[in-house]
């Protein structure tokens, strides 16, 4: 290859680590923007599910009031095409229910969420200190 060859090839690299990080920050306000929405619900809470590098991520985050979900979204993907989706199947359980959870992604996840949000209702966190953690 030539160096007009090798110049054409790194910026082609270059301008597609570019278009990735974009995306994948377009990706992260998206979700972030529906997790403002449930912090109006109540304390709020985020969990990961996989944290393998080949198996799809899910992360899902939840508001609860009295111990009970009250709003749920998730988002799951290997791509930076993935966005936020609503949980339905999460609203109204007990944060007791979801920290058993069974073996799904969405379910290890909201596991991960209650338990946060367990932990910090037995310390008197405030909702935005739960947001934050």
């Amino acid at each position: 290859m030539t160096g007009a060859n090798w110049a054409v090839v790194v910026g082609l690299l270059v301008a597609m680590w570019v278009l990735q990080m974009y995306l994948a920050a377009r990706q992260a306000r998206a979700f972030m923007t529906e997790v403002r929405r449930l912090r109006g619900l109540g304390p709020t809470a985020i969990g990961a599910s996989s944290q393998s590098r080949l198996k799809r991520r899910t992360y899902v985050a939840i508001a609860a009031k009295d111990g009970h979900v009250v709003g749920a979204v998730r988002i799951a993907g290997l791509t930076v095409w993935a966005r936020p989706k609503p949980a339905p199947q999460l609203h109204g359980r007990t944060l007791d229910e979801l920290a058993l959870g069974d073996d799904s992604a969405v379910a290890l996840a909201a596991a991960m969420a209650a338990d946060t949000l367990n932990t910090s209702s037995d310390e008197e966190v405030t909702a935005d200190e739960v947001s934050t953690n």
